[in-house]
């Protein structure tokens, strides 16, 4: 009976380290797993870091090409508003001398005024310089500056100020 008592305690002693071996293995497995996911992960963060770079350099370069376009832009319009006003210099200037050439005709200059606004809005000048020729002509027909701001929806100092400037021309 002794030895089955032996035999038996060898058996158990041996399921026992076969349990914990088993268990050992499986926690190995569980850590090279890990181990493969903690790669993984600092692979990722340093591709995120790196797309987050990217990203920061395409913003800057982004906004530094806004800025560029945008001072570009300015001295255009500056350029357009230049020659829109030269435009209309030359546009009240020929009115002008045509009052000074046939101050009898006034009806006439009237037609060729309201052409010559119209042919100035058929070319596609500025909203500006259509107030100013609207306001000149309004004031030709014998508008008050309080009517002439009405009908074109604008301030009698804007209306005043446009006239003004016809009369320093002369």
């Amino acid at each position: 009976m002794g030895s089955f008592i032996l035999l038996l305690i060898g058996i158990l002693i041996i399921s026992v380290s076969i349990f914990f071996i088993v268990r050992q293995s499986h926690t190995d497995e569980d850590t090279e797993v890990q181990n493969e996911f903690m790669k993984k992960d600092d692979e990722l963060v340093i591709t995120i870091e790196s797309l987050e770079n990217i990203i920061t350099d395409i913003n800057h370069t982004f906004n530094k090409t806004i800025r560029e376009m945008e001072k570009k832009y300015e001295l255009l319009e500056t350029k357009i508003q230049d020659v829109d006003n030269k435009v209309l210099e030359n546009h009240l200037s020929d009115l002008q001398s045509n009052e000074e050439l046939n101050p009898s005709d006034s009806h006439e200059n009237d037609i060729n005024n309201k052409i010559d606004i119209e042919e100035n809005i058929d070319k596609g000048n500025s909203k500006i310089n259509h107030t100013h020729l609207k306001v000149i002509e309004l004031k030709n027909k014998g508008f008050s500056i309080q009517q002439i701001a009405k009908e074109l929806n604008i301030g009698t100092g804007e209306a005043t100020l446009i006239l003004n400037l016809k009369r320093a021309r002369k």
